[in-house]
C-alpha cells in the first residue's frame, strides 16, 4: 500500500471516530469537501501544510496522525 492511500484510510478512521462528515471537516479545516474525499479515497496527496491542518482540524498530534499511517502500510 502506498503512502496515500494508507493516510486516506486514517483519515476516515480519524474523521469517523470524531463522527465528523467530510463536509464538517472541510469546514474545519477550510479546505472542499471534494478535496477530503480525494484524500480519503487515496487520489491526492496532502502537502504539509494540510497534513498539519487536518491533524489540527482532528485535534490528533502529527506524529501520532503519522505512526498510524505507518503502521497501516505494514498491516494491508
Amino acid at each position: 500500500m502506498l503512502i496515500h492511500q494508507a493516510f486516506g484510510l486514517v483519515l476516515k478512521e480519524e474523521r469517523e471516530k470524531r463522527g465528523l462528515s467530510q463536509e464538517k471537516l472541510a469546514e474545519l479545516a477550510d479546505l472542499s469537501r471534494t478535496y477530503i474525499y480525494y484524500l480519503e479515497a487515496g487520489r491526492k496527496t496532502p502537502t504539509l501544510t494540510i497534513f498539519y491542518t487536518l491533524c489540527k482540524s482532528l485535534e490528533i498530534s502529527p506524529e501520532t496522525m503519522m505512526a498510524t499511517v505507518i503502521r497501516k502500510m505494514g498491516t494491508v
